[in-house]
């Protein structure tokens, strides 16, 4: 009698167990789910090929259904304006769920589950093992308290997703390049690209052996440092023009350092398209936009655009619609484009004006990023210390921001500093750096991370765009943050 009354307890117990949204190995997600009172869509986002395929995906999928859900499989890089986000990752030994509002992006419930541990690269099998099952893997031998990782059907694509690596390299460079701009090609095979160093401009063209110099510009100007690197399309010919530009540091022993910016547009074979247009040169998709520099200030005047007449380019007369200096800020369409604001943190902006709008802020922190400097003379010298000659501090130095490639779905990307040097003398250069992608919503900017981090400082990257595939990175990385380590070129694809 006391066995039949316990197991009646036990069965009641386990009716009156509520109903679980997920099964069961899942309860920070669950909870929340359960919770939730808004729109009962889920968008669920993975970076797997095919996320039917994965057991993982099914279960979710039958629980969520059950539960009352929409659920919609979609790629990592989706966005929802409502209900909510569920964001599936297996990478690094490790299955990961993070659930976020659809509104704002927050994530809401976080949990992380260690996958099976992956032996070390040269004892993986040369085909992944599928055939491998529970009853594979005999646990008589062991003691009760081990615990053994089975393999699933979901292991091939779990060592797929932690053995994938960069698309190519890290191929060592030679010298200290700058910054970086795709010239031509889709595909990692054939690829050009410029690299800007300090004294010259170098056409490159990726093969199988590294790369292959086609042509290189130095334009015979004074000291020179390398300060910005753009290519596009301009007249729709099929091939990318170029914007180079230098800053010449003229210095004095008692007059400080003063930089004057030298710009030149060039064709994809690097001659020449006009004169030294003696200021900042941007390119973006089909427009060239100039400024100059002022006598005691980094930018003045209007932004203005340059146009061809008779093969030749020279600067427009009538200013563009841009709020702020050429580097303050880039467009994403007609009305609006991406700027800082004081405390340099990404804001929507209006084009024309510069001002920022209403909740386009961007709170996530991008890091501190110290791009080429240019030394600007100050009208009013001051002293640092003492009185001397010496103490006399005659020239502020202004970083360039990190560049903002846009996307032809107008999404913008631009690089993270993660990466710090750590203590002086003491300590090793510790965190990564990653290109970030940031997608406007209305008036609102959501933040995305599509690649993996490097334990590098990325100086510049050029974003490849891929049809019917996730865009590329090409990464222009360096062992320090000045740019004067040791350079590496890495190309990664997007989750």
């Amino acid at each position: 009698m006391k066995r039949f009354r316990r197991a009646i307890c036990c069965l009641l117990a386990i009716l009156l167990m509520p109903v679980t949204v997920l099964a069961g190995s899942w309860p920070n997600i669950e909870r929340s789910l359960q919770n939730w009172q808004g729109e009962k869509q889920v968008l669920l986002r993975s970076s797997l090929a095919d996320p039917l395929m994965s057991p993982l995906v099914q279960d979710l999928l039958e629980d969520l259904l059950s539960a009352g859900y929409t659920v919609l499989p979609v790629g990592a890089q989706a966005v929802a304006e409502s209900g909510l986000m569920l964001d599936l990752r297996i990478t690094d030994g490790s299955e990961i769920l993070a659930l976020r509002r659809g509104e704002d992006g927050a994530i809401i419930a976080f949990e992380r589950h260690v996958a099976q541990t992956l032996p070390p690269a040269a004892s993986l099998p040369k085909e992944p093992v599928v055939a491998q099952s529970v009853a594979a893997v005999s646990t008589t031998a062991l003691p009760t308290s081990t615990v053994v990782a089975v393999p699933s059907v979901a292991t091939p694509v779990i060592l797929a997703e932690a053995l994938a690596g960069p698309l190519y390299g890290p191929l060592a460079l030679s010298g200290q390049p700058r910054s970086l701009a795709l010239l031509a090609g889709s595909e990692i095979k054939g690829l050009q690209l410029g690299l800007l160093y300090d004294s010259k401009l170098v056409h490159f063209r990726l093969n199988e052996f590294g790369l292959e110099t086609i042509g290189e510009f130095s334009p015979e100007i004074g000291a020179k440092r390398a300060l910005h690197l753009d290519a596009t399309d301009l007249d729709a010919d099929g091939s990318r023009e170029l914007a180079v530009v230098w800053a010449e540091d003229v210095q004095g022993i008692y007059q400080g350092t003063d930089s004057v910016p030298h710009a030149w547009l060039l064709s994809s074979d690097l001659k020449p398209l006009a004169a030294d247009l003696g200021g900042y040169l941007r390119l973006h998709d089909k427009w060239a936009a100039w400024q100059k520099r002022g006598p005691h200030e980094p930018f003045k005047g209007p932004v203005k655009g340059l146009g061809q007449q008779d093969g030749q380019w020279s600067i427009l007369d009538k200013p563009l619609d841009w709020g702020g200096a050429l580097f303050a800020s880039t467009p994403l369409d007609q009305q609006l484009a991406l700027g800082y604001d004081g405390q340099g943190r990404l804001q929507l902006v209006d084009r024309k004006q510069g001002r920022p709008l209403p909740g386009g802020l961007l709170l996530q922190d991008l890091g501190s990023f110290s791009g080429p400097q240019l030394a600007v003379s100050l009208e009013d010298p001051r002293y640092r210390s003492g009185f001397a000659k010496e103490d006399l501090v005659r020239e502020e130095y202004h970083a360039l921001p990190p560049r903002m490639a846009i996307a032809a779905d107008d999404s913008a990307y631009t690089i993270r500093r993660g990466r710090s040097a750590g203590l002086p003398l003491l300590g090793k250069p510790s965190g990564q750096d990653r290109i970030v992608r940031v997608v406007p919503r209305g008036n609102r900017l959501f933040l995305q991370e599509p690649f993996a981090g490097v334990d590098a400082y990325i100086l510049d990257f050029a974003l490849l765009e891929r049809p019917g595939r996730q865009p590329a990175v090409i990464l222009l990385i360096n062992d320090r943050e000045d740019g004067k380590g040791a350079a590496h070129l890495l190309i990664q694809a997007g989750r």
